[in-house]
């Protein structure tokens, strides 16, 4: 009788790996609207002064005005 023909042995271990494939991160959608009170929390917590920032506001306007008038627009 002649030989069988086989087909290869198949593995008995898995190749590469067990768990689950994909990142370990967990992926955050980011929100759309945030609250004034969770704004100045972030605000706070940044360093921020609200008042700094108010007097850099007007400075900036006067800065434009100045250079409004000076090319006469």
């Amino acid at each position: 009788m002649a030989p069988s023909i086989t087909s290869p042995a198949q593995p008995t271990q898995p190749v590469g790996p067990v768990g689950p494939v994909g990142p370990e991160s967990l992926v955050k959608v980011s929100t759309q609207y945030y609250f004034q009170q969770e704004i100045d929390i972030r605000l706070v917590a940044s360093g921020s002064n609200a008042q700094r920032e108010e007097q850099y506001r007007i400075l900036g306007i006067q800065l434009l005005h100045d250079v409004r008038n000076a090319l006469q627009l």
